[in-house]
């Protein structure tokens, strides 16, 4: 049986995963080969499966943007803002807010998948 789902994802989506892929495409998670983008996927994955919309998926994809790509914070997030709305640029921006005061589970909608993600892999963060 197949159910529509409740939340699902269009052209923008697919345009994050490949700027995504482009802030994070020299990078591989640490002390491995694998590419950085699985990690950026699999928070996104677990957005929309803990019923997370289309904004905070795409936020989990450029969760790290503003620390890797290759703009100051603040163009970065002008950039996701401009490409993917205002309301994915602030939970990219209170992320990133919350990872540098560096206190209990990350900031934001995105704290509880995210954490789930680092828990499933054994660590306690990014």
């Amino acid at each position: 049986m197949n159910e529509t789902p409740d939340t699902q994802v269009s052209a923008r989506f697919a345009r994050a995963v490949g700027f995504a892929a482009e802030v994070h495409r020299t990078q591989a998670r640490k002390g491995s080969r694998v590419p950085y983008l699985a990690h950026l996927l699999a928070v996104s994955s677990l957005v929309l499966e803990d019923g997370g919309d289309e904004d905070e998926a795409i936020a989990g994809l450029l969760h790290d943007a503003v620390e890797d790509g290759d703009l100051p914070m603040s163009e970065m997030l002008d950039r996701i803002g401009e490409q993917f709305g205002d309301r994915v640029a602030g939970l990219v921006g209170m992320h990133r807010r919350g990872r540098r005061r560096r206190r209990g589970p990350l900031a934001g909608e995105l704290g509880r998948p995210q954490a789930a993600h680092h828990r499933r892999a054994g660590r306690r963060g990014p």
